[in-house]
């Protein structure tokens, strides 16, 4: 539960499509794990699909880091 105009983080360290080594050996590994992995713009249609507005997307390809943000 999110209190009105109450901001959501999520913050991880590999994501789908990035540069890092650890992404691409998770995204390998993803039918045997189970994991779903999320690239940028799917990250951003999460967020806004769920009613979260001012969506920021913020990501370091090369070490696999993402951040996203959103306000309710």
């Amino acid at each position: 539960m999110l209190k009105p105009a109450g901001t959501l983080l999520l913050i991880a360290e590999v994501y789908k499509g990035a540069d890092a080594l650890e992404s691409r050996l998770c995204e390998k590994q993803t039918p045997i794990t189970g994991m779903h992995m999320l690239t940028v713009d799917e990250h951003r249609e999460l967020l806004t699909s769920a009613a979260f507005a001012d969506v920021q997307i913020d990501a370091l390809p090369a070490k696999g880091w993402i951040t996203a943000r959103g306000r309710k």
